[in-house]
């Protein structure tokens, strides 16, 4: 649903209602008189974090180009894992009044609102909508700020194209997650994102919510989860740019990297603890450079005009993976190897998918369709006149 919204209305109203209802929902739950309402409360703030994931990554990704994409797609989850270490302080700070601590997580989200008067909208979305006028005084604006002078004529040109581009497809069309699977090559992309998506968030929220293997203090347990992605953010960053390895390169290399680990683990016995934890330790680092090059590596693979919606459906079919993740462990002490096999196979399926590093980002349906495919596709594109794929 904010998928949709992200790209209807756009990404800062998006987020900015999503951002309300998350802050409404975690206040409401720390009032709640009995179960139920404190459920439906949770419920709200859950559906909320969705829209905001979708619409704050967006937004982010389509502000700055293609050499600071991958800074501004990491160092956002500097902030996330910020969080965490703020989660288990204020938690060790009120253990004793549950109510206290859910409003302390929440009510500083309400400062969010002031992002109405201070982000702006983002240019791509205005230029993709025909609001060509509010993207033209972004520009202008960042200009001026940045101490830039950029030619009338180059934004004319810019202008140009991509109202060419968009003249193939209908501008006011309202994308939903059916066009994902519309034409051929962005329906295999889809699939293969749904696959790793699925994968690195059972991977990301089993890892992160059981601790007993760190510590038997679950304090000290939640604090190690959360430190060790500190130095993933980094060596993502240093590495990501790099033409050796890529976005799709290195995600291939961290699932490949957190499958071995997680099947590996059941069968190291009790007497090695130091290789269990270790083993452990790795298992979650690589498990979170991956999903952290997911997010950005998805945001790059889809069109403008269905960015919103792809993304957020991730997110959608993401959580059933977190649903399941737990009951999967109850299996018994192997079951973290179908956690690995499921890891592995979406790191050589991550293979297939385009390469983004420094690449522009497509605009339209068909653009994404022009972008080449790996083996066993790189010879195939997508022709404008046939509406057609040529091999």
């Amino acid at each position: 649903m904010f998928g949709v919204m992200t790209d209807k209305i756009g990404r800062k109203p998006t987020f900015f209602v999503a951002n309300l209802l998350m802050a409404g929902g975690g206040i409401l739950a720390a009032l709640a008189p009995n179960l139920p309402s404190f459920v439906c409360a949770r419920v709200l703030a859950g559906f909320a974090i969705a829209g905001i994931e979708a619409a704050c990554f967006v937004m982010g990704m389509e502000m700055v180009g293609p050499s600071k994409r991958t800074l501004a797609g990491i160092v956002c989850w500097f902030f996330e894992t910020t969080g965490l270490l703020c989660t288990v302080g204020l938690a060790y700070l009120i253990p004793y009044d549950w109510r206290l601590l859910q409003a302390v997580y929440s009510v500083p989200a309400l400062l969010c609102i002031v992002y109405w008067w201070i982000a702006p909208e983002s240019v791509r979305w205005l230029v993709a909508r025909g609001r060509n006028e509010e993207a033209r005084k972004l520009i202008h604006a960042a200009s001026i700020r940045n101490k830039v002078t950029i030619p009338e004529s180059l934004i004319l040109e810019l202008e140009r194209t991509i109202e060419l581009e968009l003249s193939l497809e209908s501008s006011q069309k309202i994308y939903t997650a059916i066009d994902l699977f519309r034409l051929p090559v962005l329906r295999l992309k889809t699939l293969i994102l749904l696959l790793c998506w699925l994968t690195c968030a059972s991977l990301y929220y089993v890892l992160l919510l059981d601790q007993s293997e760190l510590s038997k203090d679950k304090y000290v347990g939640f604090l190690m989860t959360a430190v060790v992605q500190l130095p993933g953010y980094f060596y993502v960053i240093f590495t990501l740019e790099r033409p050796a390895l890529g976005r799709k390169n290195s995600m291939c290399m961290f699932l490949v990297l957190s499958g071995l680990a997680l099947f590996t683990h059941p069968f190291i016995p009790s007497d090695y603890p130091t290789l269990k934890f270790s083993i452990s330790i790795l298992g979650r680092f690589a498990a979170n450079c991956s999903y952290t090059i997911l997010n950005l590596f998805s945001a790059e693979q889809f069109p403008t005009v269905v960015r919103g919606v792809g993304v957020g459906f991730c997110v959608v079919v993401s959580r059933l993976g977190t649903i399941m993740a737990p009951y999967i462990l109850l299996l018994g002490r192997y079951a973290p190897c179908l956690f690995g096999v499921s890891a592995f196979l979406a790191g050589l399926a991550s293979l297939l998918l385009p390469e983004t590093l420094g690449e522009t980002m497509p605009e339209t349906l068909l653009d994404g369709e022009e972008l080449e495919l790996s083996l066993p596709f790189k010879n195939c594109k997508k022709s404008r006149e046939l509406s057609s794929i040529q091999c």
